[in-house]
């Protein structure tokens, strides 16, 4: 008995302070074939063989003797000093205890906490399913797993299962195990979402390239993984490779010296192993105008010239940005750049020199700095001094006719020639008809024009001319249309209400001559002379005479 309580006593310290060496965290009993779940840490063993521990024990690891590095045995307790570095995780690491011919067995493992066992990286085609399972079977107890996909959202359980994946969900997803205690390992998947390029051309629409321009075209895409090959097309015929270059996100296509045969479509296509894409983009090559047409000199001036011309139908698919003449000739000669819209139709050419023969030509520029052929034309500039005439009287013969008489211009015959004849313009004032364009002799100084439209009013022009051109003009521009008289007023009736006055009253005329009445005029005439006039408003339908004579007859 004294024996037995010297070993209990030692047992106890052994409990307390392993043999005075290293702190237990917990100590295990072997009785028989056990199987114990450990933490990490120092854990003692000791083994009961029925009458208490016995000092003598022999433990083994596996059948093999306990070494060093394993821990230390005192009075029958053994002492582990790091259970992790000992036992598995998963399998069970045998230790036994012998004394004298018995032995004592227990199945020992470790309680531990593993990181999860996922796969490092999964790729994913888009719109398939997406399955991750999550191994956890190295800790010991199982823990609770759970996993926090790349959109943050938790998923409790040992699988994930997205259904119609989309690129969106590509990103990390970690698998989290938990123990009882809070603590947690975890490990993290890399998902990558694959899909076809998806490739917009950059140009949208119709471009413009000049004629020996560049031809520069890029297309962008999105793809998972980057396309492994792009190509460019032109009208279905592949371009060669050393033309297209292609990035992680873009191809670009460059061609130099285009010619008239390099429009049409150019189709960008890039692909990858799960498929491919294309998209087109149409060019059109931008060719000089055409010239422009009915180039005439309008105006004539001392030291200028008016140009008037119709641009271009045909602008070679660009817009005409500005014009281009060249004078040569009478001097000052040279040539200028004018304009920048091409709804320009006119043109004043100045700075030139009285009485000179000048060469004109005008071509069109468009936006891809080309120019139309030239057109040609010729002209003179006025005399210093051209013929003035003087302000023609004008009568009017009727409704439908006026006279236009006038004097022949001065003129100096040193500076100026002589007048030649005279040219007539009229119009109806506002009207958008062709003028009526007359040209008259010398003599006589003096027109009767008819057959105007009753009740209209014209606009009348007279020019001299002579070799130079019209000479300044005179314009008329009545204010008031030609009108008939009105008719004579109607239901005229006189009364006498008293020996001195006379009272008449009247009803408008059947016809006003094309403009309402102005004014009424009555004239009093006693024996056939005249003896009054009263002016009367045109709305007047009444008047009263007085301070007349009695017994006197008016008319």
């Amino acid at each position: 008995m004294a024996g037995v309580l010297v070993i209990v006593y030692c047992f106890l310290l052994a409990v307390s302070c392993s043999s005075g060496q290293q702190d237990c965290s917990e100590t295990r009993t072997i009785t028989r074939l056990q199987f114990f779940t450990v933490p990490p840490g120092t854990v003692c063993f000791q083994c009961d063989f029925g009458s208490g521990v016995a000092a003598d024990s022999v433990f083994q690891l596996d059948n093999s003797a306990v070494g060093e590095e394993a821990g230390t045995v005192q009075n029958g307790v053994l002492a582990v000093f790091a259970a992790e570095n000992v036992f598995q995780t998963t399998i069970s690491t045998s230790l036994s205890c012998i004394s004298g011919n018995t032995r004592l067995t227990a199945h020992i493992f470790l309680e531990s906490l593993a990181p999860p066992q996922v796969p490092s990286a999964v790729s994913v085609r888009e719109g398939e399913t997406l399955t991750l399972a999550c191994d956890v079977t190295n800790s010991n107890p199982l823990p609770t797993v759970s996993w926090i996909t790349a959109e943050e959202d938790v998923i409790s359980g040992n699988t994930v299962e997205i259904n119609d994946i989309q690129r969106s969900q590509a990103g990390n997803y970690i698998c989290v195990a938990t123990a009882e205690d809070g603590s947690t390992q975890s490990s993290t998947t890399v998902v990558t979402v694959t899909f076809a390029p998806e490739i917009t051309a950059d140009e949208e629409g119709l471009v413009k390239f000049p004629l020996n321009g560049t031809l520069h075209l890029s297309c962008s895409f999105q793809s998972v993984p980057a396309p492994d090959s792009a190509k460019w097309t032109h009208n279905g015929t592949q371009l060669l490779s050393t033309l297209v270059t292609l990035t992680a996100s873009t191809t670009t296509l460059t061609r130099t010296n285009l010619q008239a045969n390099g429009g049409g479509a150019y189709a960008c296509s890039a692909s990858n192993e799960v498929g491919s894409d294309t998209a087109t983009t149409f060019v059109r090559i931008q060719l000089p105008s055409d010239p422009v047409s009915d180039l005439e000199v309008i105006e004539r001036a001392t030291d200028s010239l008016t140009l008037s011309w119709t641009n271009p139908h045909f602008t070679g698919f660009a817009s005409i940005t500005s014009f281009r003449v060249i004078i040569t000739g009478g001097g000052p000669e040279g040539s200028e750049a004018f304009g920048g819209d091409e709804t320009l139709t006119e043109y004043t050419v100045s700075s030139l020199s009285p009485l000179s023969f000048y060469t004109i030509s005008l071509s069109a520029v468009n936006d891809a700095g080309l120019q139309s052929l030239p057109v040609i034309v010729q002209e003179s500039t006025r005399s210093l001094r051209l013929p003035v005439i003087e302000e023609p009287v004008i009568i009017v013969v009727n409704s439908t006719a006026i006279l236009l008489q006038w004097q022949s211009p001065r003129y100096d015959p040193a500076t100026t020639y002589p007048v030649t004849s005279y040219q007539l313009t009229y119009i109806k004032q506002g009207g958008r008809e062709t003028p009526t364009n007359r040209s008259l002799p010398l003599q006589p100084t003096s027109v009767t024009v008819g057959n105007l439209a009753k009740g209209t009013v014209y606009v009348f022009t007279l020019a001299p001319v002579n070799t130079a051109g019209p000479g300044a003009t005179f314009t008329y521009e009545p204010t008031e249309t030609f009108i008939d008289p009105p008719s004579p007023p109607r239901e005229v009736t006189a009364e006498s209400p008293n020996p001195f006055t006379i009272q008449l009253s009247w009803s408008p005329p059947s016809s006003d001559g094309g403009r309402p009445i102005g004014e009424y005029r009555i004239q009093v005439f006693t024996s056939g002379e005249y003896s009054s006039t009263y002016n009367l408003p045109g709305s007047a339908e009444t008047y009263d005479i007085t301070e007349l004579s009695q017994n006197t007859s008016y008319e």
